[in-house]
């Protein structure tokens, strides 16, 4: 059975984002929770208010009661003990909402640092890839020069066979290697193609076409 190889720091990068995103979603509820507190307290003291107005109105129609001093002096001990839980209440809130925002910053940053190590994986991955291509193509170039040396000597027709299957050995090569470069080279951030053919290669590759009438 093939052994799976984890790169440890691509999984310690994974770990620090579940880790931030936890944080972030409990200092997120905390959050929510706070404010909600200071909504139900406000609400409460709104209902304060209104029973004070309706005491306060239906004494000026004329309609006393014996303990409407009373209940004015209850309602302002209420509603003061409302301001201060609603004060205290609000500065819970703006100090979890602090927490929630450095959580979020953490979550950001470690995010960012799973994408730059992402891309310096693709980069070193790009980097040997190239290697082995010019490895490949230094082989072809090779067995291009081995078959010019048999064409030499070898009947026209023949050596003609021989070369057009090496150089459609060797298109499939460029066109595939090129079309990984260009896929790398995406996944690693870079708007243009890492390697293009020599304007020698491409002008030679144009005249062709143009003889064959593909221009």
């Amino acid at each position: 059975m093939t052994e799976i190889q984890v790169d440890p720091e691509l999984q310690q990068r994974t770990r620090d984002i579940a880790s931030a995103r936890a944080r972030a979603e409990a200092t997120a509820a905390d959050v929510t929770a706070a404010f909600a507190e200071v909504t139900a307290l406000q609400a409460r003291l709104g209902e304060l208010d209104e029973r004070r107005a309706a005491l306060i109105e239906r004494r000026v129609r004329g309609e006393h009661r014996p303990d409407d001093g009373q209940e004015a002096e209850l309602l302002a001990l209420d509603r003061e003990g409302l301001e201060s839980m609603i004060a205290e209440a609000e500065s819970v809130a703006e100090i979890v909402q602090g927490k929630n925002a450095m959580a979020q910053q953490e979550l950001q940053a470690a995010e960012a640092a799973l994408r730059r190590l992402e891309q310096n994986r693709t980069a070193a991955a790009l980097s040997d890839y190239l290697v082995k291509v010019i490895d490949l193509q230094q082989r072809a170039l090779a067995q291009h020069a081995d078959v010019a040396l048999l064409a030499d000597g070898a009947d026209p027709k023949a050596a003609l066979a021989g070369l057009i299957a090496h150089a459609e050995k060797l298109d499939i090569v460029i066109r595939t290697t090129v079309a990984q470069i260009v896929a790398l080279g995406q996944q690693a951030g870079q708007t243009l193609p890492a390697w293009g053919p020599s304007p020698a290669t491409w002008e030679a590759l144009r005249r062709v076409q143009s003889m064959r009438g593909a221009l």
